[in-house]
């Protein structure tokens, strides 16, 4: 019985992280994930074609190891703290690498949260709220993983 107290515990201590974050917090994310490594890129399920028919997406930082969940990506991999190159990754490739065209990444805190608008140039292709922002303790190391509300449709 205190087995199954302490996992429900650490169960609801784990879930209470789940926050909705500041631009500047953010920033500071996306910038520290663009030095490298396996958590250098953020991925979100792509079934069925989720993250472009949805409005709430998840995108969860470690984009490489994402592929064991989900085998059809979309890939943010962040350069500095606001440029961000979005591809698509695959489950039965060994390196997940980023295309396309790169983007610029905008986020302002506003009364509803944190808007982030996605850019190519001068033009929006996508714009979201970002609503949560969870770190799971159970994964070494820590995974964040950010609920995004879509504002503005892509074209």
């Amino acid at each position: 019985m205190r087995f199954v107290l302490l996992l429900f515990l650490i169960g609801v201590s784990d879930c209470a992280r789940a926050q909705a974050p500041s631009a500047k917090r953010l920033k500071e994310l996306f910038k520290e994930s663009a030095k490298g490594g396996d958590y250098a890129s953020w991925a979100a399920c792509n079934s069925d074609s989720v993250y472009f028919l949805s409005d709430t997406v998840q995108i969860v930082q470690g984009g490489a190891n994402y592929a064991a969940r989900c085998c059809d990506l979309i890939l943010w991999s962040f350069h500095g703290g606001s440029r961000l190159d979005i591809g698509r990754g695959h489950c039965q490739y060994d390196i997940l690498l980023p295309g396309g065209k790169t983007s610029r990444i905008d986020l302002m805190d506003n009364e509803k949260g944190v808007l982030a608008v996605i850019r190519q140039g001068k033009e929006r292709i996508d714009e979201f709220r970002i609503v949560a922002l969870e770190r799971s303790n159970t994964l070494l190391p820590p995974e964040y993983r950010l609920t995004l509300i879509r504002v503005k449709q892509p074209q």
